[in-house]
């Protein structure tokens, strides 16, 4: 009886066959699982982007790394561990509680190469954050100081700027982002979003009193948008800015920056240490004591986390004080019995 079965030569075409088709099966699945490690790590990337644009929002300057790490970074993983896998760096002026909206420049600067060599440098970088790729191997770095300097690779470059992972210079498939100055102002709005003064500059003026500015009331000076600070001295739950005037007429001994008084006299308000911070100033005195009729000139400083501002002030006396503070005169035009301001005028107007 005759028996059938494989030739030599049969059994070694399915052999090769079956290695073909294993050979194309864990191809596909090792670029299925790079695909999805690119995917993943974009994610992360843009992720991260949009967490520091907002903390520059809110804080208007940019975040350190480790308030990254610990906040921000969208892989939650440890300081240590996170270093491995993620890189993320700032200008450091930009993160030293410094606000973006007053820099023009950055000490930071990223290098793109193609084909082994550099193909263009983009100037005025704000930040960059990368994410490892498929192979498992942070390789973006930074460098330098004046400027810091971060490379960035094409695929067929074997490059490994990062040392606190593995150290192997094989292909570079990070995913890297950055966001220059310009764009990261534009983003956080700091052209729209201005410090501006919302009082007019003429005060109230002081027409019927001679010991208290206003009578029983006084005067505010308020600003408005830009970047308040957080609610600090004062009572109320507003934000607060940052107060200090220059040349305060010695009558005007009453003004109060939440429970701080600003002192009569003359401050330079190009020192820090004069400010005070509360939500609005309250402008009160005594008129007697300045002697006359007449109008007194401040120039009122407000600063909030980017900017200063300031504005020239006047407060007008009608009363005149300098002979005594008799009572004022009726609308008849019947004097009081001091000859300091009423006689025949009512309510004590100055002429």
């Amino acid at each position: 009886m005759k028996k059938n079965g494989f030739t030599l030569v049969e059994l070694a075409i399915v052999l090769a066959v079956i290695g073909i088709l294993l050979g194309g099966g864990f191809k596909f699945l090792k670029m299925q699982r790079e695909k999805e490690k690119t995917q993943e790590a974009k994610f992360y990337v843009k992720e991260a982007k949009d967490a520091i644009v907002g903390y520059a929002t809110k804080y208007v300057d940019l975040p350190t790394w480790s308030e990254f790490a610990n906040e921000l970074s969208p892989l939650k993983s440890k300081v240590d561990d996170l270093n491995k896998t993620f890189f993320y760096f700032a200008d450091p002026n930009l993160a030293n509680d410094q606000d973006i909206c007053t820099f023009d420049t950055t000490n930071l600067n990223v290098e793109v190469y193609q084909n082994g060599s550099l193909d263009h440098t983009i100037d005025n970088v704000a930040f960059v954050v990368a994410a490892q790729g498929a192979n498992g191997n942070i390789q973006t770095g930074v460098s330098g100081s004046s400027p810091y300097v971060v490379k960035v690779y094409d695929y067929s470059a074997k490059e490994d700027d990062n040392s606190y992972d593995y150290t192997r210079e094989e292909n570079y498939d990070d995913i890297v982002k950055w966001m220059t100055l310009d764009e990261l102002q534009t983003a956080v709005r700091c052209s729209d979003n201005k410090l501006t003064f919302v009082t007019d500059s003429a005060l109230p003026r002081d027409i019927i009193s001679s010991t208290d500015y206003l009578g029983s009331g006084y005067a505010t000076i308020r600003a408005d948008q830009g970047y308040p600070f957080d609610d600090g001295s004062d009572s109320d739950s507003d934000q607060d800015y940052k107060w200090c005037i220059e040349n305060v007429p010695s009558w005007l001994n009453n003004i109060q920056c939440g429970s701080d008084t600003i002192t009569t006299g003359s401050h330079d308000c190009n020192d820090d240490t004069n400010y005070k911070q509360c939500t609005q100033l309250q402008i009160d005195g005594n008129p007697s004591t300045r002697g006359s009729a007449g109008t007194d000139y401040l120039r009122v400083y407000a600063k909030d986390k980017t900017k200063t501002i300031n504005k020239l002030f006047s407060i007008t006396l009608d009363t005149d004080t300098s002979s005594g503070s008799g009572g004022s005169g009726g609308s008849g035009g019947s004097a009081g019995s001091g000859s300091g301001f009423g006689s025949g005028r009512g309510g004590g107007r100055w002429p």
